[in-house]
């Protein structure tokens, strides 16, 4: 049994041999020819962002919604380090430092996470997403929810947000 976070390289995938089971974050939609190399060498592969999120069952196997969890933390915890002031409103004998405005994109589970840290961190924060039914869940964080007035609604099937194309997003009023 092999664990990984990506698929194998080729030149990794000359080492295996027929029976093995490769478990990890496999993309197989984004490379359908890599996984039938993988089927055709007789190796059994399980791809963890393959499994269906909404199902209770699998919750305990999601390691999607836990990576971008720890994603959206460490973001924020490197654009800290990069601002060079700090997040918090901090009152001194030799003046006052603003709080920093933060603006998270997206407003997923690493936006989400990202939020809450920001917040956490002492910032003031504004949030987009093309999908407004998460205007709640940034709101319920202390975000302040940004709307776009030329911006289409982005949502898709099941919460998440729909691909947006050229002939779905709203044209400018250069075009």
């Amino acid at each position: 049994m092999i664990l990984r976070i990506h698929r194998p390289s080729a030149a990794e995938m000359k080492l295996t041999h027929p029976d093995q089971v490769i478990i990890g974050l496999l993309a197989p939609l984004l490379d359908p020819t890599a996984m039938s190399a993988i089927a055709t060498l007789g190796i059994t592969a399980v791809s963890l962002d393959a499994i269906p999120r909404t199902l209770s069952r699998a919750q305990g196997m999601d390691a999607l919604s836990s990576q971008a969890n720890v994603a959206g933390y460490k973001a924020v915890l490197v654009a800290a380090e990069a601002f060079g002031r700090y997040f918090p409103l901090l009152t001194t004998p030799a003046g006052t430092a603003k709080p920093a405005n933060v603006l998270v994109l997206g407003v997923g589970v690493a936006g989400l996470q990202a939020i809450a840290t920001a917040r956490r961190l002492g910032s003031q924060v504004k949030a987009y997403d093309v999908r407004s039914e998460t205007r709640e869940q940034a709101e319920s964080l202390g975000a302040q929810f940004v709307k776009l007035k030329s911006a289409i609604d982005g949502a898709g099937q099941g919460g998440y947000a729909r691909a947006l194309t050229r002939r779905s997003r709203p044209r400018s009023r250069t075009n």
